[in-house]
């Protein structure tokens, strides 16, 4: 209780490291349960409720500040920021309204919902970006596994990790079956957790439909968080944005396909290095946006029937 001893998030500890300060952003803070997202702040009530003393958490700094000198090193760190959130910068999401999608190890689909914060039951609210006077918010659809959650198939389908090729795998395949997986739980919208593999009408011999379900169900929860935004915001998609290592071609036409909306993959595909470099250097101006693959809903697919026998299936979890 006396600050000898300072608990944190892997970004704090590194701020420490480098600048000997110990100190959070307001992107990463707005993460934990300790975070009251209105004052930008550590909440009182819940610091109480955990019973946590102050004293034993980094301070909170805006994500573009001058967080001290490097080491030894004449130069400054000046901004700290979660992973997603400067993606979505990288993808010209700095403006009220933008919305990308991240795709990694997890998945996001993100949405800057302007200078103050948009509670949507089900999604998270975080802060996208702040500076001395200035913050722009997010509401966040999560998705706990992406590409780990072929990792997982590499394990449980025994298949050696250079044969995995999802996304070759899945393009010559197709199953009317439904796979959630419940290793890692299921986050957005829905936060559900401790369920055991779901197959349904699915052929477990085969493993290339499997891994096609596998892929299909990161489309289903991506579409049902653009749902959940489309509901609670005066949003207009017309084009959403893609980007991370995950994004390739067949679960980028499959979110296509359910979601009706044209989908752009950059050229660039890490665009969280790119969102910082905007903020170091002021440059947020929409550019690249006619760049990369784009994919075009196919209008001839009737999808309705697959993400009725999805939301079934999310149903009997509950």
């Amino acid at each position: 209780t006396n600050g000898d001893v300072i608990f944190g998030t892997l970004s704090s500890y590194i701020t420490h490291a480098l600048t000997k300060i110990a100190a959070i952003d307001h992107s990463i803070a707005s993460r934990t349960l300790l975070f009251d997202i209105n004052t930008c702040t550590w909440s009182d009530e819940c610091l109480d409720l955990f019973e946590i003393p102050k004293s034993s958490l980094p301070v909170i700094k805006p994500t573009y500040y001058n967080y001290g000198k490097v080491l030894d090193y004449d130069f400054n760190l000046n901004c700290v920021i979660g992973d997603q959130q400067a993606a979505l910068i990288g993808q010209n999401g700095f403006s009220e309204m933008s919305i990308g999608m991240n795709f990694g190890t997890s998945a996001s689909v993100l949405y800057n919902s302007g200078s103050k914060p948009n509670l949507i039951n089900g999604l998270i609210t975080s802060v996208l970006y702040s500076e001395s006077k200035k913050k722009i918010y997010l509401s966040e659809g999560t998705i706990n596994a992406c590409n780990s959650l072929f990792y997982y198939l590499e394990n449980i389908l025994n298949i050696d990790h250079k044969q995995m090729e999802w996304n070759e795998r899945c393009k010559n395949q197709d199953t009317e079956g439904i796979f959630i997986s419940g290793f890692s739980g299921i986050a957005a919208p829905y936060w559900l957790s401790g369920f055991e593999d779901i197959y349904w009408n699915i052929n477990k011999n085969n493993k290339n439909e499997i891994i096609r379900a596998a892929m299909e169900s990161i489309g289903f929860l991506v579409n049902d968080i653009i749902e959940m935004l489309r509901v609670n915001t005066s949003a207009n998609f017309t084009q959403i944005t893609a980007s991370g290592g995950g994004a390739r071609d067949s679960l980028l036409q499959f979110i296509a396909d359910l979601t009706g909306h044209f989908i752009r993959r950059p050229k660039m595909k890490d665009k969280t290095a790119l969102g910082v470099y905007r903020i170091l250097n002021d440059d947020y101006a929409n550019n690249m946006i006619h760049e990369g693959d784009l994919y075009e809903p196919n209008i001839d697919r009737d999808i309705s029937i697959k993400i009725k026998q999805w939301k079934n299936t999310i149903s009997s979890l509950k």
